[in-house]
């Protein structure tokens, strides 16, 4: 997108066409087609926008927006909402459910988006460019159960996706969350759902957050309550939601983490990673209010306060190009070397969900001087879309490599 000017589709009140901030003078910004509350807006391969699901009153009648439509940076001066044909209406009746989860991968290596409604269990895939073939089913097996509300979900690697959480399941006479989590591989050429794992704790109103590592952090939520302001269930005091779990995609395990966050982090609450490896987090419903607070956490391959590698250089944010090369030079602590280096898309998360975070790992890299490497960028536009990432490099120390602060890369220009 432009520099200085960021897009919200749709927003509060259900008849909004959408809002823009730090818009630049004498640039007036499109509106969308429909009013949306709470859509999903993800990025696309050739650095559009896709618009999807959300709702609207029409003559006092709540009405699911089934029309996606596509924001196009490229049209002067700020920008394009682009009608998409009558097959793109998405399938179906009912329920499309708030934040679908809705991600962008390669199939037979064609860009195609993914979409999982937040409330239904059925996945659909459309191509961006044959918009007019209208969606397919992808998966019919083993599919998370159904209507689950205000779960999360992650692409934790290019085309595979975990979903986890979410309300809907009746336990003790209540309609609270499950502890479920499932992943999809859409590079396969038939996916199918894996056989669930369980999370530690039942969650709905959590977040899940790509740490620097490629393990995915769930912080927070509650069982019960849609937007955390009611008393929860006391079969689940035990539940201490203020602790969060760590997913590894490598054994599909989860570890409840023995730090405890100060205070509840439910309904409205966010998890940001940092340029540190380290999570922010903040906000958030509860009984008593909304704390005006935040913290961070602080992850396992930083506990124990390790030397950390230092990247000397670039020393300041740079940008490349599909597929280009560029130099890191870095210094370790005596003894270490490299084991790998990573890109983290920069976070954008609301309500639990941000469908735009991807971690890239920077397998194509050789040594050309002590310390200096050369290191080639994504060579696709799908599984890294364009825009700004975390650059991590990390020493091969055990059990855990540690990473680098990172530094700022732009990843610009298209190849699918």
């Amino acid at each position: 997108m432009a520099p200085a000017r960021t897009c919200l589709g749709g927003n509060g009140a259900c008849d909004d066409p959408g809002e823009w901030w730090n818009t630049p003078p004498n640039e007036p910004p499109p509106s969308l087609l429909y009013g949306r509350w709470y859509p999903s807006t993800t990025g696309m391969h050739d650095g559009r926008v896709f618009i999807t699901s959300g709702s609207d009153l029409v003559g006092g009648i709540l009405v699911w927006r089934r029309q996606p439509e596509i924001y196009d940076p490229s049209v002067p001066p700020s920008g394009a909402i682009v009608q998409t044909p009558a097959q793109a209406l998405m399938p179906g009746g009912g329920d499309l459910g708030y934040y679908p989860y809705v991600f962008i991968f390669r199939h037979a290596g064609i860009p195609a988006i993914f979409w999982l409604g937040g409330h239904n269990v059925e996945a659909y895939r459309i191509y961006p460019g044959d918009l007019s073939a209208g969606w397919t089913r992808i998966s019919s097996g083993n599919e998370p159960p159904a209507g689950l509300r205000q779960g999360s979900a992650v692409m934790y690697l290019p085309g595979k996706v975990m979903k986890s959480g979410g309300g809907n399941v009746t336990i003790n006479g209540h309609v609270g969350a499950t502890n479920l989590a499932s992943t999809v591989d859409l590079n396969q050429t038939n996916p199918v759902w894996s056989t669930p794992t369980t999370m530690n704790y039942r969650r709905k109103n959590h977040t899940l957050v790509l740490l620097a590592d490629g393990t995915v952090l769930c912080r927070g939520g509650n069982f019960i309550s849609d937007q955390g302001l009611e008393p929860e269930d006391p079969l689940y005091d035990h539940y201490d939601y203020r602790k969060s779990e760590i997913w590894d995609p490598a054994t599909n395990t989860w570890h409840l983490q023995d730090a405890a966050m100060a205070q509840y982090r439910r309904y409205h609450s966010i998890g940001l990673l940092l340029k540190t490896g380290e999570v922010f987090v903040g906000g958030g419903n509860w009984p008593e209010g909304a704390p005006p607070t935040y913290q961070r956490f602080t992850p396992h391959y930083l506990q124990g306060n390790p030397t950390r590698p230092v990247i000397t250089s670039p020393s300041v944010p740079f940008s490349v190009a599909y597929s280009g090369y560029f130099n890191v030079t870095m210094t370790f602590a005596q003894g270490k070397s490299i084991s790998k280096i990573a890109l983290v898309r920069l976070g954008s998360v609301t309500h639990g969900l941000d469908q735009n975070q991807r971690y890239v790992p920077l397998t194509n890299f050789t040594q050309i001087a002590q310390n200096t490497f050369r290191v080639q960028a994504p060579t696709s536009s799908t599984d890294a879309p364009p825009g700004n990432y975390y650059l991590f490099v990390f020493d091969d120390s055990t059990p855990h490599n540690v990473p680098s602060v990172a530094q700022y890369v732009k990843i610009t220009s298209v190849t699918p």
